[in-house]
């Protein structure tokens, strides 16, 4: 499975087991994931996610996000942040 399928499938998948399926939340999720992989940005998604999973199951502290990722829903369903950038209203 190539990077951009990887990273498609996780944060559809949590998208779901998070309820967070309407019509705002796929429009907004479409619109980041053609820019992602238009820029080759999906490896990089990947590997921070990996690296914020391996800090949580280890108990290392991170911090929530910041600058632009804090806005980026798939940074949120991909578990590099912790912040729902829609429920927040953020760009």
């Amino acid at each position: 499975m190539n990077s951009n399928k990887r990273l498609w499938e996780m944060c559809k998948n949590n998208a779901q087991k998070l309820g967070l399926t309407n019509d705002k939340y796929k429009e907004r999720f479409m619109r980041e994931f053609k820019v992602i992989e238009e820029k080759g940005f999906s490896d990089y998604f990947l590997i921070f996610a990996d690296i914020m999973g391996h800090c949580e199951k280890s108990n290392i502290e991170t911090g929530l996000g910041r600058g632009s990722s804090c806005g980026s829903l798939l940074a949120y369903l991909s578990g590099i942040t912790k912040i729902d950038p829609l429920k927040y209203d953020l760009l």
